[in-house]
């Protein structure tokens, strides 16, 4: 076989592969991985045939070679389900991010309808305080009414739109998950 005769490689094949096969069936548990394994094996022996110096039975020195390319295939394999893992937990985050984004959109558009909902004198004290801004006393100037009269409607507003969005909240929450 050293010198390249096909005959001599195929009478090894022959002779060894069965147990060879066994061997690394037994480790990998896979019968198409084993088939493929033990042609890795002989066709790295007939690659090396030249270099090869063998010091004990030949026998012994294909379980060697089998057992490596078995460790390698496991490596390979380990390595692939980290490489799955991680580009699962990628896609798991960026759809959770995408799921966050449905849920910020969904509950400032109930945000906004449950400010829509209040009484319309109610809503414009509101939205000027809180989305604009201004101060009570800036708003009760604009509109001609007291302080506490700014404070009452916001204090009202605040706790509609709280117990609202509290229910919303559990709701969205109870249809995602």
């Amino acid at each position: 076989m050293k010198q390249g005769d096909g005959a001599s490689f195929a009478e090894l094949y022959r002779r060894y592969s069965g147990r060879i096969y066994g061997n690394i069936l037994k480790l990998v548990k896979e019968q198409q991985a084993a088939e493929e394994l033990l042609q890795d094996v002989f066709a790295k022996l007939w690659e090396k045939r030249e270099t090869i110096c063998i010091e004990t039975s030949f026998q012994s020195y294909l379980f060697v070679v089998s057992r490596n390319a078995v460790y390698n295939f496991m490596r390979h394999l380990a390595k692939e389900r980290r490489l799955r893992n991680e580009a699962a937990l990628v896609y798991l985050s960026s759809y959770q991010h995408v799921e966050e984004q449905l849920l910020e959109r969904e509950l400032l558009s109930a945000y906004e309808s449950l400010v829509h909902a209040l009484p319309p004198r109610r809503q414009d004290i509101y939205r000027l305080c809180k989305w604009e801004g201004k101060s009570y006393e800036e708003v009760g100037a604009m509109l001609g009414i007291s302080v506490a009269t700014i404070n009452d409607h916001i204090v009202k507003a605040t706790h509609f739109i709280k117990t609202q969005l509290s229910h919303i909240c559990i709701l969205l929450l109870l249809v995602i998950y």
